[in-house]
């Protein structure tokens, strides 16, 4: 899910061939609903989540909500990062 719009999700998933459906939130009131959001964040990044998981029922109640801590989302980020660097110098 993110705070970003229909439009600007469909140009980010075309991009970078992304073909599971992604979730648009441009009010951030799911966002708020999940007890997710940001509060830190600021500017441009004003009403972002938090990075998480929350795996959803068939009814809609939230099972097991895991929430990510700052050194794992870092981690993670790291991880998609040498991957991407990876794949461009395989190209090279």
């Amino acid at each position: 899910m993110s705070y970003d719009s229909v439009d600007i999700l469909k140009y980010f998933s075309d991009r970078q061939k992304i073909d599971v459906p992604l979730l648009a939130d441009p009010d951030s009131k799911t966002i708020r609903a999940y007890r997710v959001l940001n509060t830190e964040a600021a500017g441009q990044f004003k009403g972002m989540a938090r990075p998480g998981y929350f795996f959803i029922d068939h009814s809609g109640a939230i099972r097991r909500p895991r929430r990510r801590s700052r050194r794992q989302h870092n981690a993670d980020r790291g991880s998609a990062a040498a991957a991407g660097c990876a794949r461009l110098r395989a190209r090279h």
